[in-house]
C-alpha cells in the first residue's frame, strides 16, 4: 500500500511542498522553518561545473592558483584563479566569515548562492504541483527567455574555518569586461549601441523575474559584456529576493528580529528605488526604477541621480529629481521611456513586458550582435579615455581652453568637416563627462560644505533660542522679586 504524504518535521498529512523543489512536505510555514537551515542545502544546491563535480567534495582553496585580484567589497573580493588539475580559469568569490558576522550580512551572502543555485541551464525543465493534486507536472521553460542564460554561472561552493568560496565562471575570459568600463564618464559610443546594450539587459532582467527573482541592486558595474559585446551577464545577488520564496527572509528575520529594520533598505542609492531608500515593500517594479538610472547613464556616462553623499542622493532620487542633458546626448524617445520607468509610485513604472516591446527596440530587437561602431566613434571613444587618463593635466585648463584642446584632436584625426556635422553631440558629451570626472568632486564637497552650513545654522538657532529663553526666564524671576 501507497504511504500518504506527511510532513518532514511533524508527520502529519499533508499535500503541501516546498514551493522549490516541490519534493519535500510540510503542513505548515513553523514546520518549514524548523527544517530550514537543513533543507535549503540541498534544495538549493549549486548545479557543479563539470571540471569541478568529482572533487567538490574536497575542494580547498589550495587546489586554486591566484592569478590576480580583479575586485573587492565590503566583506568579499573577486580574484581570478586557476584550477590546478585542469588549468581553466575561474572566478572566485572569497567571503570573510568574521567581516560577515560582524556586518549582519549572512543573508546577503546565502541569497547570493541560493540565488545562483536556483537558476536552471538552458536546457533544464521545472516541476510544479497542480493544484489539489498529489503528481507534478513537467514544464518545459521557455526557450525565448532562458536561452541564452544571462546570469553568471556559479560552478561550486566551499568553505574553511575563516572563508566562504563562491567559484564562478570566468566573465573576464578573452575580454569580457563590465558596461560600466564601457559607459563610464561618456556613455557608449552611440545611440544603437545603446539601444542594443539596453534590450540585452533588459533581457538578462526578464530571465531573473522569469523565475520569481529580484535582483534589487542592478546598475553596469553588475553587468558584463560577453567578449564579442552580443551578451550582457547579471552579477552579485547578495541583494536579492525571491519572490517565490519569501519564506526564506522571512524565516531568517525571525531568527535574528533586528535584520527586520531595515529588510528591504538595499541596492545602491544612485539606483535605488524610492520604495527601497524608504525601507518599504519591494517587488519587479524597484528593478524598474533602476533599469531607468541605467538607460541614462549608458547616454551620457552619469549617474541620474548625483549627490555628495548618500543624503543628497536620495533627496533628489525620492522626488525623482533630475536633469536631462542635450538632446544630441539623448534623444526624446530615450526620454520619453526612462520618465515611464522612474516613477515614485511603482504602479506607474512601465512593465517590463511592456518596456520590451516598446517601439524603442524596433530597430534592435532582431539583432544577434552589436551595432557597428565607426572608425571616427572609435577615435572619439580614444580621446575620451585619453582625458580620464590625463586628468591630472587637463584640469588644470579653463573649460575653454579645454574645448578648444579638443576641437584640435577631433579636426586633426577626423576633420573639419565632422567635427562641425557632429560638434553638438562632441561638445556635450565631453563636457559631460569632464565635469564628472575632474570638477563634480569639486561641487559635490560644496554641496556638503552647503549642508554643514544649513546644519551648523540650524544648531546656532537653536542655541540662540535656548539662550533667549534662559534670558527671559531670569529677567521674569527678577520682576517677580522687585514685585515683592
Amino acid at each position: 500500500m501507497e504511504s500518504k504524504p506527511s510532513c518532514n518535521i511533524c508527520s502529519q498529512p499533508s499535500k503541501k511542498t516546498c514551493s522549490r523543489c516541490l519534493s519535500v512536505y510540510y503542513c505548515s510555514g513553523e514546520c518549514q522553518k524548523q527544517d530550514w537551515k537543513t533543507h535549503k542545502k540541498a534544495c538549493f544546491s549549486p548545479k557543479l561545473d563539470e571540471e569541478l563535480r568529482d572533487n567538490s567534495k574536497n575542494l580547498k582553496a589550495d587546489d586554486f592558483e591566484e592569478i590576480r585580484k580583479i575586485g573587492e567589497g565590503n566583506f568579499s573580493k573577486i580574484i581570478l584563479v586557476e584550477y590546478k588539475k585542469t588549468g581553466k580559469n575561474y572566478a572566485m568569490k572569497l567571503i570573510e566569515k568574521l567581516k560577515v558576522k560582524n556586518l549582519r550580512k549572512e543573508l546577503d551572502v546565502l541569497h547570493e548562492k541560493l540565488t545562483l543555485g536556483k537558476l536552471p541551464d538552458s536546457d533544464d525543465k521545472v516541476e510544479e504541483l497542480t493544484d489539489g493534486e498529489e503528481k507534478k507536472e513537467t514544464k518545459e521553460l521557455d526557450s525565448s527567455i532562458v536561452n541564452p542564460m544571462r546570469v553568471v554561472k556559479l560552478c561550486a561552493t566551499f568553505q574553511d574555518e575563516l572563508n566562504l568560496y563562491l567559484i564562478q565562471e570566468n566573465l573576464l575570459d578573452k575580454g569580457g569586461k563590465e558596461v560600466w568600463e564601457y559607459c563610464r564618464s561618456f556613455g557608449l559610443e552611440n545611440h544603437k549601441v545603446v539601444e542594443y546594450t539596453f534590450y540585452q539587459i533588459c533581457k538578462a532582467v526578464q530571465q531573473t523575474h522569469y523565475f520569481q527573482i529580484l535582483h534589487r541592486d542592478l546598475k553596469p558595474e553588475n553587468m558584463f559584456y560577453t567578449p564579442d559585446r552580443s551578451i550582457v551577464k547579471l552579477v552579485d545577488f547578495g541583494s536579492s529576493m525571491f519572490v517565490d520564496n519569501p519564506e526564506l527572509r522571512k524565516a531568517e528575520i525571525d531568527n535574528h528580529p533586528k535584520r527586520n529594520k531595515f529588510v528591504n533598505f538595499v541596492g545602491t542609492p544612485n539606483f535605488m528605488a524610492p520604495e527601497c531608500a524608504h525601507n518599504k515593500e519591494t517587488s519587479y517594479a524597484s528593478d524598474i526604477w533602476s533599469l531607468g538610472c541605467i538607460l541614462y547613464q549608458l547616454y551620457c556616462g552619469i549617474n541620474c541621480f548625483r549627490g555628495g553623499s548618500e543624503y543628497l542622493i536620495f533627496l533628489k532620487s525620492t522626488e525623482a529629481e533630475y536633469e536631462y542633458p542635450s538632446s544630441s546626448v539623448i534623444p526624446s524617445k530615450a526620454r520619453l521611456l526612462i520618465s515611464e520607468m522612474i516613477q515614485i509610485d511603482p504602479s506607474a513604472r512601465i512593465p517590463l513586458d511592456s518596456l520590451l516591446s516598446s517601439s524603442y527596440f524596433d530597430e534592435v530587437r532582431d539583432l544577434t550582435h552589436l551595432p557597428e561602431i565607426s572608425a571616427e566613434e572609435q577615435v572619439l571613444v580614444e580621446i575620451k579615455k585619453d582625458i580620464i587618463k590625463r586628468h591630472n593635466v587637463y584640469k588644470l585648463d579653463s573649460q575653454e581652453v579645454f574645448m578648444e584642446t579638443i576641437r584640435d584632436r577631433v579636426v586633426d584625426r577626423l576633420g573639419e568637416e565632422y567635427y562641425n556635422e557632429n560638434k553638438d553631440y562632441i561638445e556635450h558629451t565631453i563636457k559631460i563627462g569632464r565635469n564628472y570626472v575632474y570638477d563634480l568632486e569639486w561641487k559635490f564637497e560644496e554641496e556638503e560644505q552647503q549642508e554643514n552650513e544649513a546644519k551648523d545654522d540650524s544648531e546656532n538657532k537653536s542655541e540662540n533660542e535656548a539662550e533667549g529663553e534662559a534670558e527671559e526666564k531670569e529677567e521674569n524671576q527678577g520682576e517677580g522679586e522687585n514685585e515683592k
